[in-house]
């Protein structure tokens, strides 16, 4: 134990105070931190920012004089004079030259119970960040694997082109030079679909890392909120209710849609057909197909292709009427014939 310290504390506090030396500062010098623990115990005392198993002598004895109870400051002061007059060396317990070192342990993150708050509240903050970047993440993702479906459908279409165009040229009996627009146009394709697909890859790769990070930011929270006594827990938020369970909306076909396939090409008949199994199975919100009521009428749209559309009702069921199939140029004209 450094003699010389504590004298140059003892010094500096009478030289402040008037030639008066607080019992506190004996009470951390010269008494052993256990004997302090014990005495606050045996009283009922709290330290406040520690537990008392950990608390440090200035705070021990900080608490035990605040309350200035006379059968208490006779049992310190009876602590003190016995360990004066054994003439046994200061106590080895933590520096407290001054009050900082108390104010410093009390201003601390640790709390009574252990639980280091600012941590805790640290991590909450990160999960919630996390949980917002995974929830744009796969947003992102959504959208693109609706895009790369279309980029699909779209090459599908353009090599059809192509096979059609070879199968002409190869019926007139001599070489067809290739259709340099088709080519190009399928190359661009099929180049917009492999980075479409890259892209779709690393947002699922990002998915998977963030989920990985809410895991463990959640098993972390739980951990430290359970150190927390019950009384000072953060209330968890009420449950949200359950969502509704997905239903499948039954596609009644009018007279009217079968009507408007006459003429069409099998591409465009197929992707209506696929457009209306997806909205029926997905809903309204599927990203892919855009569905929108139409201003003004009650009718709404869904989108199967570059340019065709599909037009239903909604039954009070929840079902709906599939009314007709139309290209979206052609729109205004097959409104104004369904009215």
């Amino acid at each position: 134990m450094n003699d010389a310290r504590v004298i140059d504390a003892i010094v500096e506090k009478a030289l402040g105070n008037k030639g008066l030396v607080p019992l506190e500062l004996l009470l951390a010098e010269f008494v052993p931190t256990e004997r302090l623990r014990a005495l606050a115990r045996a009283r009922g005392l709290t330290v406040k920012g520690f537990r008392i198993d950990a608390a440090p002598a200035p705070a021990l004895a900080q608490a035990l004089v605040r309350g200035l109870e006379p059968d208490l400051l006779a049992d310190l002061c009876a602590e003190l004079v016995a360990v004066l007059r054994s003439g046994a060396t200061p106590a080895a317990n933590p520096p407290a030259a001054t009050n900082d070192s108390v104010r410093q342990g009390e201003a601390g993150t640790t709390g009574s119970d252990g639980v280091d708050r600012a941590e805790l509240e640290r991590l909450r903050g990160q999960l919630g960040a996390t949980v917002a970047a995974q929830r744009k993440a796969e947003a992102r993702a959504a959208e693109l694997e609706s895009r790369l479906a279309q980029r699909e459908q779209h090459l599908i279409r353009l090599r059809g082109d192509l096979e059609a165009a070879e199968r002409r040229g190869a019926a007139a009996a001599q070489p067809a030079a290739p259709d340099r627009d088709t080519l190009r146009a399928l190359h661009e394709a099929e180049q917009e679909l492999d980075v479409l697909a890259r892209s779709e890859e690393s947002y699922r790769r990002r998915l998977a890392e963030q989920q990985t990070t809410i895991r463990a930011l959640t098993q972390r929270i739980e951990e430290l909120e359970a150190m927390l006594p019950k009384d000072r827990r953060r209330k968890a938020p009420p449950s949200p209710p359950p969502p509704a369970a997905e239903r499948f909306r039954v596609p009644h076909f009018t007279a009217e849609f079968y009507r408007s396939l006459e003429g069409r090409d099998q591409r465009s008949v197929e992707a209506a057909f696929d457009a209306v199994l997806r909205f029926s199975t997905a809903g309204y919100s599927y990203p892919g197909l855009e569905v929108k009521q139409l201003e003004g009428v009650d009718l709404w749209s869904m989108r199967a292709g570059i340019k065709v559309r599909v037009y239903f009702r909604p039954r009070p069921d929840g079902n709906v009427d599939i009314v007709a199939v139309g290209d979206r140029e052609d729109q205004d004209t097959l409104l104004r014939r369904l009215r």
